[in-house]
């Protein structure tokens, strides 16, 4: 039984087999569905019609708070929210 129990160890913690995946494979932190703004409407990249809003959210340090900004296109109104995220302790 000498070394027996290393060995044991060594052979649950192997990880062979595993792989990282490749950068162009991870979608963590990606939007999808989005609309790029080179394909926005004439209508609304000339600010002819109002009520048409752009949205910003800036996520704070370690995702503790967060800003959500709207502006409106034509009037150039801005909406400011601010918003703090609880962490809630885990068991």
């Amino acid at each position: 039984m000498n070394g027996e129990l290393p060995k044991l160890v060594l052979q649950e913690l192997s990880q062979k087999g595993t792989r990282c995946k490749k950068p162009s494979e991870q979608i963590r932190g990606k939007l999808l569905n989005i609309r790029l703004i080179d394909d926005r409407l004439e209508e609304v990249n000339g600010r002819m019609v109002p009520c048409y809003w752009e949205d910003d959210l800036i996520i704070g340090k370690y995702h503790k708070s967060a800003l959500n900004m709207s502006v409106e296109r034509q009037t150039r109104y801005v909406y400011e929210r601010q918003e703090w995220v609880a962490k809630y302790p885990t068991k």
